[in-house]
């Protein structure tokens, strides 16, 4: 499903900056690459070619064969891992020939005059696939997403459905989270998103309470 997604949104993109851009030659720089977003880094070839492959200084500079899209008649990559802020380096594989990308402009030569790409993340890129995180010794840590909240609440069995006690810490990028210990056993529990009860999307493991909310359910063996 999420894959679906991803490339519901590469296509989106280029659908929307063709609708306004008619006639666009991708040599002439009205594209840039990578495109870097809170969830992933989309990397973007445009010229002919049989074979593209990414290579990154993350990845150990191991080939990651990039896809094509036929309509659009350019090659991509959804890179989504956790990256921590900081500077990459990464090169194209094109038809086997070591490349920097030519859509972007920021570049550094190594020690032997290679040159490479450059991309720079002012924050930690962070997926979440699953909800809550294993900390380790009893601790979880609980992460919801939402770029409008204005007070995020975990509530639940553990704390008697208290809608004050564990108020989330906000982060950059709509991401909150909080650290609390959770003894064995099975728990309840959901998000109270500006006073209104939230189930936690990342866990699709529910039943309804007697109110006739919807709750998330937790197992710690």
């Amino acid at each position: 499903m999420r894959k679906f997604v991803v490339k519901f949104v590469v296509i989106l993109i280029f659908s929307i900056t063709f609708r306004y851009v008619s006639g666009v030659n991708f040599e002439e720089g009205y594209f840039t690459s990578p495109v870097i977003t809170s969830e992933y880094i989309l990397f973007i070839y445009t010229n002919q070619a049989k074979s593209v492959k990414l290579l990154m200084d993350i990845e150990g500079w191991k080939p990651i064969p990039m896809l094509y899209d036929e309509k659009m008649k350019i090659w991509y990559y959804v890179y989504e891992k956790d990256i921590k802020k900081g500077k990459y380096r990464y090169r194209f594989s094109v038809d086997g020939l070591l490349i920097s990308d030519p859509l972007n402009n920021l570049k550094e030569e190594d020690k032997l005059g290679g040159v490479f790409s450059v991309f720079e993340l002012k924050s930690d890129i962070e997926i979440f696939r699953s909800n809550p995180k294993s900390l380790g010794n009893g601790y979880f840590e609980f992460r919801y997403k939402d770029l409008k909240a204005e007070k995020v609440v975990l509530s639940g069995s553990f704390n008697h459905w208290s809608p004050y006690e564990l108020e989330m810490k906000r982060e950059f990028g709509g991401i909150w989270r909080i650290k609390i210990y959770l003894p064995k056993g099975i728990h309840y529990y959901y998000f109270i998103v500006d006073d209104g009860i939230t189930p936690d999307p990342l866990n699709m493991r529910t039943v309804r309470d007697k109110h006739g909310n919807i709750v998330n359910v937790l197992e710690i063996k």
